[in-house]
């Protein structure tokens, strides 16, 4: 459950009772002191003056409104509620007191009970303020309660009627729950504008580029999203300073973005701050597969094998970097371990390419023992004619010789 922003609160009752004000009857210089209290933030006192103002005139709906917000500006969740609802019941068409009653419900974590006053009140919103403060605050309440998709419906009406610094920031987390990261992605360029500075906005940004980057086909597209990422991760590096976890989401971007030499300075410092962290060694293990340094990959990745041994992506890895060795049994091995894992068509693939060069490596062999020993025989053969072709010529020297 997300924790309550009070300033958000504080605002939209703020909103709702400016708009009452406007409507609300004089009755008095009591009623003058209490809103006096009240305005100036004296909000026991102000709480006391329109109790007294209700003792007398219990009908008096507004009186009742204005009891619950003082309540609700001291904490008094309970007491707001029940002073907004009296206020409701002996006039029920005001929006201002149901986004009150909200308002209570809200600030004491009751986010189921927020949006049903939001949706009992969603006629009454007749104008731009109204909706945009019932639906900033209902689309709030959805993301504590973590219904992502009614929670982007309300902040995306709000966020088209007024752009807000939070609308846009919980717009922004609604979308990326429901890994909507093209969508998330202007909203959260927006927030950004708002707070340059919020780790967790660039977090979540630098994640949905690594994610767009990942899915895209376009290389275009995917070089400009991991390029971005790699500009905000670093971003994000110079705020948090060493975080190994950033640090490591540094690596992933600069990976993406192909700048080989970064990821894996990277990685390198991820592990050597924490040495048994198993994605950075799989994602160093990656990096020199790319840099075609097949020893190395081969040796990290040896040891995220005993950090990790149920990640199938680590043997997968492994296996490619033996058989670009040709050090091809090894490789199946590896291979073997990834299915036994996590099956995969592509890992399959690479077995059955592992054992074809096997095949041809032992037919080759094969041949090449054969042409070995079909050329010992005929040098041999050769050396036989030559011996005696020698003694042939040999003997005929020493039959020229007898003659003469």
């Amino acid at each position: 459950m997300l924790r309550t922003d009070k300033r958000i609160n504080s605002m939209s009752a703020l909103l709702a009772l400016a708009a009452a004000i406007t409507m609300a009857p004089v009755i008095g210089a009591d009623f003058d002191q209490a809103l006096d209290n009240f305005k100036r933030g004296k909000y026991v006192e102000a709480a006391a003056d329109f109790q007294e103002i209700v003792d007398q005139q219990p009908e008096y709906d507004y009186g009742w409104f204005l009891l619950g917000m003082s309540f609700l500006k001291m904490n008094k969740f309970d007491d707001a509620e029940s002073s907004i609802q009296k206020a409701i019941d002996l006039n029920g068409e005001r929006f201002e007191y149901h986004h009150g009653l909200a308002n209570a419900r809200y600030k004491a974590a009751n986010y189921a009970k927020t949006v049903a006053a939001l949706k009992t009140a969603e006629s009454m919103a007749d104008d731009a303020s109204s909706q945009f403060a019932l639906y900033r605050l209902r689309g709030l309440s959805y993301i504590a309660l973590e219904k992502w998709a009614d929670a982007v419906q309300d902040l995306d009406k709000a966020q088209k009627i007024k752009k807000d610094p939070v609308v846009l920031d919980r717009l922004s987390l609604g979308y990326y729950k429901l890994r909507h990261y093209d969508k998330a992605l202007p909203v959260l360029r927006q927030a950004i504008q708002a707070k340059a500075n919020d780790a967790t906005l660039l977090m979540r940004m630098t994640n949905s580029l690594l994610n767009l980057g990942a899915e895209t086909r376009d290389e275009a597209r995917k070089s400009s999203y991991f390029k971005e990422a790699l500009t905000t991760a670093e971003k994000l590096q110079g705020i948090k300073g060493g975080d190994s976890d950033i640090t490591n989401l540094v690596g992933r971007a600069a990976f993406g973005a192909k700048s080989f030499p970064k990821a894996e300075q990277a990685f390198r410092k991820v592990i050597a701050q924490k040495p048994n962290y198993c994605y950075a060694m799989v994602n160093l293990g990656k990096v020199y597969i790319a840099m075609e340094r097949w020893s190395d990959a081969d040796s990290i990745l040896g040891d995220a094998a005993k950090c990790a041994p149920k990640m199938a992506v680590v043997y997968e890895s492994r296996g490619f970097a033996l058989m670009k060795q040709k050090k091809l049994p090894e490789a199946i091995a590896q291979f073997n371990k990834a299915m036994e894992i996590k099956p995969s068509e592509s890992t399959r693939q690479m077995i059955q390419t592992c054992q074809n060069n096997i095949e041809v490596a032992e037919e080759n062999a094969a041949m090449a023992a054969l042409e070995a020993k079909q050329a010992a025989e005929a040098a041999k053969a050769q050396a036989e004619y030559e011996e005696a072709q020698r003694k042939q010529k040999e003997w005929e020297e020493a039959q020229r010789k007898r003659d003469d």
